[in-house]
């Protein structure tokens, strides 16, 4: 289960991505992909494709050595081949900055590790529309939306941030890529800590869309956040802290409602916040996350219609699961990228 964190570096992955006709050879479609770590220090991390029914996993291409001390969020560019995070080698040096890593889906080594500048870098998303990389980072006591250049690492503020912003819960975002809307839960620094709301950016003007952001229902640690592009719905999985039971919900973005989809899962789960991802086409949210005193994680499967397990085969225990993305299939017409992460 989550609690609500200060912004700042986690050690630890929602955005809908449509993209246009690559240049490059498409990776996977149809896939949940998951970088996974493997110790002890200094350790390597690969990326690794699943099999939903049984949790054996694919390994994409080769590890990556002194790899990763993870924080923030990931995303992913399907038709460029990338998928993004933030953090650090093992072997850097304390004090060095926070990294963009850049991995190809299609070899599974590093494409790139730009420096980043100095903040707590929240949440990431890839904008398909637009062909642009989205950060909310906290500088200064200020959360604020930017652009980030995925050659240099360099940002860009977009507005003029939210000020008195934000205690957020790791990786708990997402996108809504045709209204132009970036989601997140936490909340502002004055609140009760008991305080959960959902914050609405507009990708445009960096301004919240809806101010003040409304609360949610409290009694709940917001685990994961996953936006369906059809019929447009924004789902959570979160742990109800009365009745000890996780759920899923679906979320209005506007008044803060978020009923409940289906009954409590039984027994249900240790989870790595943020960690999830979205099948818009075959309706399920998937996250690791460990079944009772258990000690391998699952990788459980939701039904989005009835909030039913589909399915929770058990993974490898030897490995920590840091970031998960899902690329469906069939795509649609005229398109070569539709991924949910």
């Amino acid at each position: 289960m989550t609690c609500l964190v200060r912004s700042i570096g986690r050690l630890a992955a929602c955005s809908l991505v449509l993209a246009l006709a690559p240049t490059h050879p498409a990776a996977a479609a149809n896939e949940l992909f998951g970088w996974v770590f493997t110790g002890p220090l200094p350790g390597s991390s690969r990326l690794v494709t699943f099999n939903l029914a049984t949790g054996a996993r694919t390994n994409v291409g080769g590890t990556v050595a002194n790899c990763c001390l993870v924080s923030g969020d990931s995303a992913i560019d399907p038709a460029g081949n990338r998928f993004f995070f933030t953090g650090n080698y093992t072997t850097d040096m304390a004090g060095d900055p926070l990294r963009l890593f850049t991995i190809s889906t299609v070899t599974g080594l590093v494409v790139d590790d730009d420096p980043l500048a100095a903040g707590n870098w929240n949440f990431l998303e890839w904008d398909p529309l637009a062909a642009k990389l989205f950060a909310v980072v906290a500088v200064g006591g200020n959360e604020g939306l930017y652009e980030v250049n995925t050659t240099t690492g360099a940002r860009t503020l977009v507005g003029s941030g939210i000020a008195g912003c934000c205690f957020v819960s790791g990786g708990v975002s997402a996108l809504d890529f045709d209204g132009d809307r970036l989601f997140f839960v936490g909340r502002y620094n004055a609140d009760a800590g008991t305080v959960n709301r959902i914050f609405t950016l507009a990708t445009g003007s960096g301004a919240l869309v809806t101010d003040p952001a409304p609360t949610l229902p409290g009694n709940r640690n917001y685990n994961f956040l996953e936006w369906d592009p059809s019929p447009g719905t924004l789902y959570a999985v979160v742990r109800d802290t009365i009745g000890a039971a996780e759920e899923l919900t679906t979320i209005n973005p506007a008044d803060g409602a978020a009923p409940q989809v289906g009954s409590d899962i039984a027994s249900c789960c240790g989870v790595s916040s943020g960690v999830s991802g979205l099948d818009p086409i075959g309706d399920r949210f998937f996250f690791p996350g460990v079944l009772g005193a258990e000690s391998p994680r699952r990788l459980w499967s939701l039904a989005l219609g009835t909030g039913a397990v589909v399915n929770n085969p058990q993974l490898s225990d030897t490995e920590n699961y840091n970031f998960i993305e899902f690329a469906p299939s069939p795509l649609p017409v005229g398109l070569t990228g539709f991924t949910i992460e």
